[in-house]
């Protein structure tokens, strides 16, 4: 029983089942709901996290009925990365625009993989600053500064 609680799937269906239930209180006290012919601005928020804790639920009664199997082993080196290229992607997004700021993102979290083309990464990177351009800026016409320098 005690293998279940501690492995890899359990704890992330508990995290979400968290997260989820937090941003349904949050939504229903902060934003109007509105019906699902007028949705509010909190409707939309309050579906999706519902969603998600149906899912959490589904995934932890799953873990829970299983046999006990092998607990997975977290990659540190990945969920290092992975933190890394978040939080350098604030930091650019700040300093040096959204563009810049997404292809931080997109090649430092690639170098999480083991076995990575460099030439891949970087591809990957400018098609996705790229394709963020034309969603954020071209698309939602949101004023986010593309580049520049400093605050």
């Amino acid at each position: 029983m005690y293998k279940k609680l501690y492995s890899l799937e359990f704890i992330i269906s508990l995290l979400f089942l968290i997260i989820s239930l937090s941003a349904i209180q949050i939504a229903m006290t902060s934003y109007d709901i509105g019906t699902a012919r007028r949705m509010g601005t909190g409707y939309f928020p309050i579906v999706i996290a519902g969603i998600i804790a149906l899912i959490s639920v589904l995934i932890i009664i799953e873990v829970l009925m299983a046999k006990v199997t092998k607990t997975a082993e977290i990659d540190w080196r990945a969920f290092s990365v992975i933190l890394l290229s978040i939080a350098l992607f604030s930091l650019a997004t700040l300093f040096l625009g959204m563009v810049v700021g997404f292809f931080v993102l997109v090649s430092i979290s690639a170098l999480a993989q083991k076995g990575y083309e460099i030439q891949a990464i970087i591809l990957s990177s400018i098609g996705i600053s790229i394709f963020s351009w034309l969603v954020f800026s071209v698309g939602l016409e949101l004023a986010l500064p593309l580049f520049r320098w400093g605050l």
